[in-house]
């Protein structure tokens, strides 16, 4: 595996299924030569069209399109691998709940939990945060030792993905 991350779907915006797979961002592994295609497909210039500087398509569907969806795309399938399914299953799909991916799903999300221990949650969605009594969203990291991150320099990070 080259790529690995936290979850994955078949969810795009032509279509569904096998051929559509893709891998969120959140907590992606890559091997070496994985993180060799990883730098030299998202290492660009602040003006890479990329980037979308077109307001109309907004800035969080472009980094979806490009840095999450299209980075899976950058290896064969049998090398991409995610942990949980993103994708909430269809009899699960309700006028209120139409979202087709955890993030905006809190029923589903809250099944990932219970069932599955999925690790994360939206925490701007307070309907996610208040379904579920766990002391990981208590404290969320707010408590999470920083002091190794001290040596970085972040200073260049205004231009980073």
């Amino acid at each position: 595996v080259s790529l690995a991350s936290l979850s994955y779907s078949f969810n795009r915006p032509e279509g569904y299924g096998p051929q559509h797979y893709w891998v969120e961002s959140v907590w992606r592994a890559f091997d070496r030569p994985g993180l060799d295609v990883f730098r030299s497909y998202s290492c660009r210039p602040a003006n890479d069209p990329m980037f979308c500087s077109r307001k109309w398509w907004g800035k969080k569907g472009c980094i979806v399109e490009n840095f999450e969806r299209n980075m899976a795309r950058q290896f064969p399938q049998e090398q991409v691998l995610g942990l949980f399914s993103s994708d909430v299953p269809n009899d699960m799909l309700t006028r209120r709940y139409n979202f087709k991916t955890w993030v905006r799903h809190p029923p589903y999300w809250k099944k990932l939990v219970e069932e599955q221990a999925f690790p994360v949650s939206k925490v701007n969605w307070k309907e996610m945060i208040d379904s579920i009594d766990d002391e990981r969203l208590r404290t969320c990291t707010q408590y999470l030792d920083r002091s190794g991150l001290d040596r970085f320099d972040f200073s260049a990070a205004v231009t980073a993905l």
